[in-house]
């Protein structure tokens, strides 16, 4: 049985995630020792006590647990949506009147055909032309509050569209922004005159 065990520091707690649904009698173990399942992490929780340290090792022997966040890649192999959105997917807007702010969202979940749940994350300066513009790319799974972003905990569920300009290209509705998808390239900003 594949299992990721990680000791989730922020909110002092163990998470379990597993590649495939785990067999009957590990859910109930867990659900015994009162593990509860994360329906938007997709994971089995509970406090990082040494009761539950216990029971995971008795469960999982041979795992080690890790400080490292969940990479998405446990739901990335459920599905794309009708416009091929996967999870893990990056979908950014740039905006502004005296300068172009950059802000990058990444899908976290898959919901139905047509939506799809985001959070804001973070992004690094990759090269600057001068002090007044530049080069930022997001970082994956660093997940910031933003300011986009109204469930900063769940993050926010939007409806992928087609673009009507005839490319093929899809796009989310993002306050009066419509967010492209990205491959991870770098993204031109420019800072204000102030």
């Amino acid at each position: 049985m594949s299992v990721q065990i990680i000791a989730n520091k922020e909110h002092n707690g163990l998470e379990l995630y597993f590649a495939v649904k785990p067999e009957q009698k590990i859910i109930d173990s867990l659900k015994a020792a009162f593990f509860r399942w994360h329906n938007l992490k997709k994971c089995w929780f509970a406090k990082n006590t040494e009761k539950n340290q216990a029971v995971v090792k008795g469960l999982f022997p041979n795992a080690e647990v890790s400080a490292e966040a969940i990479p998405l890649s446990v739901k990335e192999h459920i599905k794309s949506n009708k416009y091929d959105v996967k999870v893990g997917d990056i979908f950014y807007i740039s905006w502004g009147y005296d300068q172009t702010n950059v802000n990058f969202f990444q899908v976290i979940e898959l919901v139905g055909n047509v939506s799809v749940r985001i959070k804001e994350i973070s992004d690094e300066h990759v090269r600057s032309n001068c002090s007044m513009s530049g080069y930022v790319k997001p970082v994956r799974n660093k997940f910031i509050g933003g300011i986009f972003i109204k469930d900063k905990d769940k993050g926010d569920l939007k409806q992928v569209q087609m673009s009507s300009w005839g490319d093929g290209s899809v796009y989310i509705k993002i306050s009066d922004y419509r967010a492209s998808i990205t491959a991870e390239e770098t993204t031109h900003f420019t800072s204000s005159w102030a």
